[in-house]
């Protein structure tokens, strides 16, 4: 039995969502498929001749510009411009989209094979609107860490807070996010200098919030409690920190800080360190020595079941010997080609350089850091403060 190829086309096309157009050189529809009835809601009768565009198009002007279009294409022989989405409207005036594959036949008409797409086409508008949404939420997520940054950086001391007491000096400083929570502290009283170098639990937002109260906590250990000993401002920040995460008994918080502080009298040449799971580096210069002095094994905050025992380590000092202190982040960081830490192996072999500036140790430890971490993600927020006296 030989089946007509107009009867073999309503055979596909009543089971896909598939419309067949004929449309002559004048832009007039001499044949549909009967799938328009349930694609578009008209009779195939109903669209033949010039009707067809004024049917399907939502006013005059559009299916007369819609004419035009097909009409230039088929006289300037450009029938693959009409093979496009084309946005129509059916019976009850809803939108439907539609793909077009057009060509020529044997007799110059323009036979155009059009699949619904309206569903693909709303879920791209749904996804759209998603994606403007979530970009606006997150414009308004950077925009607010980017103000919580001015404020971070409006407690941190100035960078080149060393410039009136030392030598030389330099702070590197890259948090991990746009916040941190490691930070810089400078504090002076009474011809003493204060300075220590902090890493909170966290990063990020909750790092900085941490840094807030800390910031706080520091300040009225040693402006208002008069403190002058590393070791009991360390013993008194454990206890203040921990007494504020605790003061409700039903909700027992994990959070606490390392800390390196040092306070030094530039007269006497006197460095005076105590540390809760940081150190501090001293390079003695004369002797061309690297020192390590490492704080005790338990942060401030936390394990209030350990007695913890702070205790100070007393430096004596010369003209040009420099101390460093640092958090974990760059220690800690991930990289190489077996991805391995960097190790505080690696960042001591960065400091002891007689004859090196500060501000070439800094680069030499900021560019060694960056070739180390390579393609992978920075681990922590990193902090390294380097002083000259």
């Amino acid at each position: 039995m030989t089946i007509q190829a107009d009867s073999l086309v309503e055979i596909i096309t009543q089971n896909i969502n598939t419309i067949v157009i004929v449309i002559n050189r004048r832009g007039e529809l001499v044949y549909v498929s009967n799938s328009v009835e349930r694609i578009l809601g008209y009779m195939p009768e109903e669209l033949l001749g010039e009707y067809w565009w004024r049917a399907t198009r939502k006013d005059e002007n559009s299916a007369l510009e819609m004419l035009e279009t097909f009409k230039d294409a088929v006289r300037n022989n450009r029938i693959e411009e009409l093979s496009t989405e084309r946005l129509l409207f059916d019976a009850s005036n809803n939108k439907k989209w539609i793909l077009w594959n057009s060509s020529l036949d044997e007799y110059g008409n323009v036979v155009s094979v059009g699949y619904d797409i309206t569903n693909r086409k709303k879920n791209e508008q749904r996804l759209k609107r998603s994606l403007a949404l979530l970009k606006n939420r997150n414009k308004e997520v950077f925009d607010s860490l980017n103000y919580a940054q001015s404020i971070q950086h409006s407690i941190l001391p100035n960078p080149k807070f060393y410039t009136q007491y030392f030598r030389d000096g330099f702070v590197l400083y890259q948090p991990k996010d746009i916040v941190s929570g490691d930070f810089f502290w400078y504090y002076e009283k009474e011809g003493l200098l204060y300075v220590a170098c902090i890493d909170c639990t966290g990063h990020g937002v909750p790092g900085a919030l941490m840094t807030i109260l800390a910031n706080n906590l520091l300040k009225n250990v040693v402006k208002h409690q008069h403190l002058q000993d590393p070791a009991e401002i360390l013993h008194a920040l454990d206890i203040l920190l921990y007494d504020e995460f605790n003061r409700n008994a039903k909700v027992k918080r994990s959070d606490g800080m390392d800390i390196s502080l040092c306070i030094i009298d530039p007269v006497k040449k006197m460095v005076q360190f105590s540390g809760a799971l940081h150190s501090l580096f001293v390079h003695k210069r004369k002797e061309d020595e690297l020192l390590e002095y490492k704080g005790k094994r338990y942060p401030i905050g936390l394990y209030h079941d350990v007695v913890k025992v702070f205790e100070t380590e007393e430096i004596q000092m010369e003209s040009g010997d420099r101390i460093f202190l640092f958090t974990d982040g760059i220690v800690d960081q991930f990289g190489g080609e077996q991805e391995k830490k960097f190790t505080k192996k690696r960042f001591r072999e960065n400091l002891p350089h007689e004859n090196a500036s500060m501000e070439m140790i800094c680069r030499r430890i900021e560019e060694n850091f960056l070739s180390w971490k390579g393609k992978y993600e920075q681990t922590d927020d990193v902090l390294v403060i380097g002083l000259e006296l």
